[in-house]
């Protein structure tokens, strides 16, 4: 059912991710869907935490896998690399749900805030001379949803090209840890 919804929402959008349409892409009956969802936009909540976990899952073992100090990049190559091999599932989350309401948005900015916890959690390891970039990381991880989403959107497959520009960009933000503003920034007096 969550393959489901992934095809129906891509080829029509949230309006057209119909609970008819999702269970004829699942091969279905109605009332298996209704065993399982309360309604068609509890099972897009679903689907978003589904394919939300998986790009994750990805992120979190690039991250872990490789030195802090390249947390973002190798975030950046995951986001990419599941848009590249998993580019239903990709669309579906980074454009899709855009059209989901309220609470669809609402699991879509938990997401992007996760991921951005991941690399900020891989940062607060680094000594305070390395280099990292002096970014909010949850702006860079929202922006690149952005970025995949259009591209997903027109179709293309082949995204080697923009990770590379997208790896050039967030290096171009480097600067030593202790010296970065945006963690020290504190809130101005009313």
């Amino acid at each position: 059912l969550l393959a489901g919804m992934v095809a129906a929402a891509n080829r029509g959008g949230y309006a057209g991710a119909s609970v008819s349409e999702v269970i004829g892409e699942a091969g279905v009956s109605r009332p298996t869907f209704y065993e399982d969802f309360e309604d068609r936009d509890d099972c897009f909540l679903a689907t978003v935490t589904d394919v939300h976990q998986r790009l994750l899952a990805e992120v979190r073992q690039k991250v872990d896998d490789g030195p802090p100090e390249r947390a973002a990049a190798a975030a950046v190559e995951a986001m990419v690399a599941f848009a590249s091999t998993q580019p239903a599932q990709a669309r579906f989350l980074m454009k899709e749900v855009l059209a989901g309401g309220p609470i669809a948005l609402d699991a879509r900015d938990r997401g992007i805030a996760e991921t951005a916890q991941v690399i900020e959690d891989a940062f607060s390891r680094v000594p305070a001379e390395t280099t990292i970039p002096d970014v909010p990381v949850v702006a860079v991880v929202g922006a690149i949803h952005r970025l995949l989403a259009t591209r997903l959107r027109r179709g293309e497959r082949v995204l080697a090209g923009l990770l590379e520009d997208l790896l050039a960009w967030v290096d171009s933000y480097g600067s030593a840890a202790a010296e970065h503003r945006w963690r020290a920034l504190a809130p101005a007096r009313a």
